[in-house]
């Protein structure tokens, strides 16, 4: 990937879909899963999503979870009534959505109006410790592999295939 560019949020929106319909045929590790995407967002802006204000964030979470069942990557923005279904069972996970808002110069247009492209990862067995963590701009991204690092729970999954793979883009709040 070129280093600084700058797209459309639909674009990347399309992209990421593409990308996850790949993924869903594999069995990524949260390793590659956080390179791949910690790589796009240190060199991909999107047009009007201000990383200084919250604008472009990467979120990680892991822990126990229920994963969407989806042989395909959704696009959850529009279901209309058609609702996605959930495994029953919870299993260790590890997910990271990037979360996107882009400026309208509207300042009430946050809820409802970000977007955020989630990858989840569910183990097969193995105990997880729920937690979360921020990455709020590029600049971020090592203290956060340090996280990952210092947290013996999840760093014990780090390199583990993942036997459950869900892609999906959603609204936030």
């Amino acid at each position: 990937m070129n280093t600084n560019t700058t797209i459309d949020l639909e674009t990347c929106i399309e992209e990421f879909l593409v990308r996850g319909k790949e993924l869903l045929n594999t069995t990524p590790t949260a390793q590659q899963i956080f390179e791949e995407v910690t790589a796009r967002y240190r060199n991909q802006r999107i047009e009007g999503a201000e990383v200084d204000y919250d604008g472009d964030l990467l979120l990680l979470e892991w822990g126990i979870s229920r994963l969407m069942q989806t042989p395909e990557p959704k696009d959850l923005r529009d279901l209309g009534d058609g609702e996605p279904e959930w495994y029953a069972d919870g299993v260790p996970g590890f997910s990271m959505a990037r979360q996107v808002h882009v400026e309208t110069g509207n300042d009430d247009d946050f809820d409802g109006k970000a977007i955020a492209m989630h990858i989840e990862l569910g183990f097969s067995s193995g105990e997880l410790k729920s937690s979360e963590h921020w990455i709020e701009s590029p600049e971020d991204i090592e203290a956060g592999f340090v996280v990952i690092q210092n947290n013996e729970s999840l760093y014990s999954f780090w390199t583990m295939p993942a036997s459950r793979v869900a892609v999906f883009v959603g609204t936030v709040g």
